[in-house]
């Protein structure tokens, strides 16, 4: 059995003419004397993550990877150097 489509409505409309009522909303949860600090100090958050934006988080992280190198491959990229290029890295490595 098909499922009936729906006309969607246009939700970015729907959610845009609720930017106002939902800050006022927030704000007075920010100014209610009656609310816990906790809850008072989260409102607040909020209303500063909107309008200066969130703070930046920074992240470290550390990365391994390892390269699977075919000798050929390498054979081939060392016989097209030229060759006192190729004898001073090879003299490096001694």
């Amino acid at each position: 059995m098909a499922r009936k489509t729906l006309p969607s409505p246009d939700y970015q409309s729907v959610l845009e003419s609720q930017t106002l009522p939902s800050l006022k909303r927030i704000i007075a949860i920010r100014d209610d004397p009656e609310a816990s600090p906790g809850v008072r100090l989260n409102a607040a958050k909020e209303i500063l993550d909107r309008a200066r934006g969130k703070a930046v988080s920074h992240v470290e992280a550390k990365v391994a990877s390892t390269v699977k190198v075919e000798q050929s491959s390498v054979d081939k990229a060392l016989a097209a150097l030229p060759a006192d290029i190729l004898a001073t890295m090879l003299a490096t490595l001694e």
